[in-house]
């Protein structure tokens, strides 16, 4: 088992916070800047980021089947290899 976490405060970088709007989808960058906060619009951009980058490096095996996960802007697709 893996556990992953992220500190919000502990991230200041404009440049890494861009990059990760970067990777999102169009629905979900609007519902980020839906969000009344700043700190809340942080916490909700980092916590999708890092969902989104830490399933896109995960590879699962399920009953001897490698199951790849991959994204799209706004779907996974599973590839059985």
């Amino acid at each position: 088992m893996h556990f992953w976490y992220i500190l919000p405060d502990e991230v200041k970088s404009t440049t890494l916070l861009n990059r990760y709007l970067e990777i999102l989808s169009p629905c979900e960058k609007e519902n980020i800047f839906r969000m009344r906060g700043e700190q809340l619009r942080k916490g909700a951009l980092l916590a999708r980021a890092l969902v989104r980058t830490t399933l896109a490096r995960c590879k699962f095996y399920y009953s001897g089947v490698v199951v790849l996960l991959s994204f799209s802007s706004s779907f996974c697709i599973l590839s059985f290899v």
